[in-house]
């Protein structure tokens, strides 16, 4: 079992990085190669691998670092018989809550805080909370419309994308990753769904769209594109008795519906904007993200399948989330990624994306089982499977008991 080990100094590093011009908050973040915007050259030029990991609910960012960093290191060794780390870099941005210690940055500045609740986590792209309150405490809600700019986790993700995508940077960089487990896949997940980079990269802009990826690991949910759920055997809009009780099953963060009060308001800003980008067509979000060169692995431990918070002998459920929208995806984490891999083949046969114009369009995105791993984000980032869809070489034969 590899968690961490010679990359265990540089988790005594925490940098910031600037999201929004005239913000005072920066997304806090671990880096293998040191302060993002100020690498030196030398260093920028030997990358030819970056990955963006994303931590999940406990925001251990430090443990992924750590751990993802360490695969990167056997995945050289093993399978490329290179000792040389400076080719793979690795950033873990650190997510933080309000209740969270004030984090010590590097160059100093104030870690980006989130306001961690069903309504507004930083999983389902939320605006940061603090700094830039302008009422005082910490706990105060987010400053009124036209006093700040507000900065999504999104946007963190997309600030660090877009810096690795320049190509007067890092000139040889060839695979761009962004991953995450838990907590952190479903923000990887939902944050591929909507983020503009796809289009700049399809459009040859920055990399060859086929460097670009995305890897969902284990989450308690997903961002469905329909909304059809599996239920007795059948696909099916869910029944009268179970809209009632779960009216929101279908709105962001499990769907695309738009709020009851507005067909054109998700909820969420980050979510509203990119909506906006595409003429609010649920149609064209869907040719983007199934079919135009949108590069996604979704990853699931094949011993994932437990429903129980407490220990149960082996069972322990590592914080599955159990509200009425997350259980019509399915009882536990398996199910959920089985249903939804197989709702993205529905969304393709339906009538709209046939329409189209592609014949017998295929689904680019693959499902990946990793045998004999539960919910541990070290065990699915070090298996030969893992290390293969994060680092690039072919996948090995699936063993999936």
């Amino acid at each position: 079992y590899h968690l961490c080990t010679t990359a265990a100094p540089l988790i005594q590093n925490l940098y910031g990085l600037p999201i929004v011009d005239k913000v005072s908050g920066l997304l806090a973040y671990y880096s293998s190669h040191g302060d993002l915007i100020h690498i030196d050259s030398d260093q920028r030029n030997q990358v030819r691998t970056a990955i963006i990991v994303v931590h999940g609910a406990t925001r251990n960012a430090d443990e992924y670092f750590c751990s993802m960093a360490t695969a990167a290191e056997r995945f050289l060794a093993e399978f490329q018989n290179e000792t040389d780390r400076a080719s793979i870099l690795v950033l873990s941005p650190r997510f933080a809550n309000l209740g969270d210690d004030d984090l010590d940055l590097i160059g100093g500045g104030t870690a980006l805080q989130w306001k961690d609740d069903h309504d507004g986590a930083w999983r389902y792209g939320s605006d940061a909370v603090y700094p830039f309150s302008r009422q005082g405490p910490r706990d105060s809600p987010i400053s009124q419309k036209g006093q700040q700019p507000k900065v999504s986790s999104f946007d963190g993700i997309d600030t660090m994308v877009q810096a690795l995508l320049n190509t007067s940077h890092f000139r040889s960089l060839e695979r761009l990753v962004v991953v995450g487990h838990s907590a952190g896949g479903q923000l990887v997940q939902r944050w591929a769904l909507l983020t503009p980079f796809w289009e700049n990269v399809a459009h040859g802009r920055n990399l060859p769209s086929k460097r670009m990826h995305a890897i969902v690991a284990n989450p308690s949910s997903y961002c469905y594109l329909i909304p059809e759920r599996w239920a007795n055997n059948t696909w099916q809009i869910p029944g009268n008795d179970a809209r009632r009780n779960c009216p929101d099953y279908n709105k962001w963060k499990w769907g695309l519906d738009p709020l009851p009060s507005s067909n054109k308001e998700y909820g969420v800003r980050y979510v509203n904007e990119a909506m906006h980008r595409l003429d609010y067509n649920l149609t064209k979000l869907k040719y983007r993200f199934l079919l135009e060169r949108t590069h996604v692995v979704y990853m699931i431990g094949a011993q994932d399948r437990c429903n129980v918070s407490q220990p149960d002998g082996w069972c322990k459920s590592h914080g599955l989330e159990t509200t009425c929208g997350d259980e019509l995806q399915g009882r536990m984490r398996l199910e959920r990624h089985n249903v939804y891999y197989e709702s993205l083949g529905r969304t393709l046969s339906s009538s709209l994306m046939n329409n189209s114009g592609i014949h017998r369009p295929q689904l680019a995105h693959k499902s990946l089982k990793i045998a004999k791993v539960g919910h541990d984000h070290s065990l699915m980032f070090h298996s030969p499977q893992g290390m293969h869809a994060i680092f690039g070489k072919p996948t090995v034969k699936e063993d999936t008991e």
